[in-house]
């Protein structure tokens, strides 16, 4: 089977979702990650900074959409980040220092902020882009952190690495 796939750019046009679309965004999304087995049983974890209260929409969005989750701040991953398989970084929150403890853990790495997919720092995203809404995936960060996602994913997405 052979797949023809491109690689993007963001445009100037990207901005993010409300909570609630990418709750449902992600709970599609989670159905096409091989990588990790009876999703419905894990628990995301939420991770924020001091300054941000938005992640807290985030938690009732996915809770609505019966994802699971934890909240935790940025500083205190390391310590836990062991007990978890997908870390969602919330708003305002950047992984940078924490990028070589999750290829280690083969952490699943979701945000909601697009840049983070087109700079190496997360592995699948959601936003819009010109009003439409659009799936982010960077194939390097999924490999780097064990993760498979099926064709018919990549085949709908934005792709990066």
């Amino acid at each position: 089977m052979l797949f023809l796939t491109s690689y993007c750019e963001l445009t100037a046009q990207t901005s993010s979702l409300s909570p609630g679309v990418q709750a449902v965004m992600f709970s599609k999304i989670f159905n096409y990650v091989k990588s990790i087995p009876e999703i419905g049983n894990q628990i995301v974890l939420v991770v924020h900074d001091r300054n941000s209260s938005k992640y807290k929409d985030v938690v009732e969005a996915f809770t609505n959409e019966k994802i699971k989750t934890a909240t935790i701040l940025l500083e205190e991953v390391p310590n836990v980040i062991s007990n978890f398989r997908i870390i969602y970084f919330a708003e305002g929150t950047r992984p940078v220092q924490l990028k070589n403890i999750l290829i280690t853990n083969k952490i699943l790495i979701i945000s909601a902020d697009p840049t983070l997919v087109s700079g190496g720092e997360a592995a699948i995203s959601v936003g819009a882009e010109n009003n439409k809404t659009t799936i982010y995936l960077n194939t390097k960060v999924l490999n780097e952190t064990s993760h498979e996602v099926s064709p018919a994913l990549i085949n709908i997405s934005k792709l990066f690495k």
